[in-house]
């Protein structure tokens, strides 16, 4: 029978995978490994895993909160798969029994699960009351409730009162106050209108009108040396020559298989030795998040395969490999990187599907600002977009280190390892320290890969 495609938003696939304890490990690799649609992830689970996944939901309703049971309840309802009887029916004690046993098999595993599982019990107070009317998915109301905001403020700056004014005259200045705004270019967002903004974070990357293009035309030369794709390039070379990668039953390659994997693989400092060493710190694959990165990159774009426990090359990833098309490689890579890879699916802070969800704005402005060194702690200010920004500031419990850490972890890991970027360190502290990086700024790649075209068309949808 085959699968089943459906799609979640970040924040109800997080609610899943938080809420679900017993969820069975391969789905929550799965629903961890989603594919980035537009605003929403997408998913392919068997019409047996889906309802596995239903009857977890169901369980976990009387251990959530409220409003996280309202969220499930909304989630197991819109399942591609009948669950009417997932509701009505109760479990016998000896179906209990044996979903008990298997389930307990899971817990030591579950213990270890380390970041991949998100740890929320940190989170503010008021975080169970702001998720039920709080929806993560980033879509053109936010930009509008924005747009609207600035409207209405200029017009009582201009006008007056509004509460002074009858109904068609605050029309008639809403109207004309927002037919000048909608196209004036805001110094904070470097110069960029409401409209450009708009059309940086809702184009479809993938369309001929996106207001992002990657240009297919590289050469071996201009790529060769990058991070990212001579590991992926190194991880498709061990599979064709014939190497077997075993995996655990758990979905992650067995430790004794990583060594060959990432032997000529370009890794961040002192990684190998570490593994020679013994030291469990790098021993499976679930702490290495650049081998996980380009596994998972690699999965996407179906260029490897798992099947019965063994990871293999597919047909099509020994056709890339072997192709002549290296700057349409990369460029698929790229692509799916940025765009489709879940940014947050290995982080061990919060979610924020906004970043990669305006990702475009992100990478525009770092075309202009990214021309000489910007420090990191200025990142913020000028690659965050208006959509993130206003996420921090209506979040009381982020500050300064958050700022820092997302810039680390959702700007300069993903730019440097695809070799957009370059970065001038601190001098260490000591001849042993690692040093800390001070500036970054763009390589000569990325202006070769990106170009941008912010223009509207007449027929273009127009939220505001």
């Amino acid at each position: 029978m085959p699968d089943h495609t459906f799609s979640l938003s970040p924040k109800d696939r997080d609610t899943i995978l938080n809420t679900c304890e017993y969820l069975d490990l391969s789905i929550r690799r799965k629903l961890s490994l989603g594919v980035q649609k537009k605003k929403r992830l997408e998913f392919s689970l068997s019409e047996q895993e889906l309802i596995l996944m239903a009857n977890e939901i169901v369980a976990a309703f009387e251990d959530c909160s409220r409003s996280e049971r309202r969220v499930l309840e909304k989630i197991v309802k819109k399942l591609p798969v009948e669950t009417e009887s997932i509701f009505s029916n109760q479990y016998s004690e000896q179906e209990w029994d044996e979903d008990k046993r298997l389930l307990d098999k899971f817990d030591d595993y579950l213990n270890e699960f380390d970041g991949m599982i998100k740890d929320k019990s940190s989170a503010d107070p008021m975080s169970d009351f702001a998720n039920d009317v709080f929806d993560e998915e980033m879509d053109d109301e936010e930009l509008v409730d924005m747009f609207n905001a600035i409207v209405l403020s200029k017009v009582e700056e201009k006008y007056g009162s509004i509460d002074d004014m009858d109904d068609d005259r605050l029309e008639e200045l809403v109207n004309l106050t927002a037919d000048e705004i909608i196209a004036t270019p805001i110094e904070e967002w470097g110069n960029l209108s409401f409209m450009e903004v708009n059309k940086l974070i809702s184009s479809d990357y993938s369309s001929s009108t996106s207001a992002v293009h990657l240009s297919e035309n590289l050469s071996i030369k201009d790529i060769k040396d990058v991070e990212f794709f001579h590991n992926c390039m190194t991880f498709l070379k061990v599979l064709n020559e014939g190497n077997s990668v075993p995996m655990t039953k758990d979905g992650f390659i067995q430790p004794g298989a990583i060594d060959a994997l990432i032997e000529d693989m370009i890794n961040p400092a002192g990684i190998i030795q570490s593994r020679k060493n013994g030291e469990k710190t790098f021993r499976d694959e679930q702490h290495l998040f650049h081998l996980v990165r380009v596994r998972a990159v690699l999965t996407i774009l179906e260029y490897v395969h798992e099947e019965n426990r063994i990871l293999s090359i597919t047909e099509l990833g020994k056709k890339q490999l072997n192709g002549n098309n290296p700057g349409r490689l990369f460029a698929d890579m790229c692509r799916t990187y940025l765009f489709e890879l879940d940014f947050d699916f290995i982080r061990i802070i919060d979610e924020f599907p906004e970043f990669q969800q305006s990702f475009p704005y992100t990478l525009y402005r770092f075309a202009d600002v990214g021309k000489d060194w910007l420090l990191i702690e200025d990142c913020p200010y000028f690659l965050f977009s208006p959509i993130v920004n206003a996420k921090f500031d209506a979040n009381a419990h982020y500050n300064k280190f958050h700022k820092h850490l997302y810039t680390h972890t959702h700007i300069i890991t993903p730019l440097y390892e695809l070799g957009l970027l370059e970065i001038e360190y601190e001098e260490p502290l000591s001849p042993d320290a690692e040093p800390d990086g001070k500036a970054i700024r763009k390589s000569p790649l990325f202006d070769k890969l990106f170009r941008f075209d912010l223009t509207i068309d007449e027929d273009e949808d127009i939220p505001f």
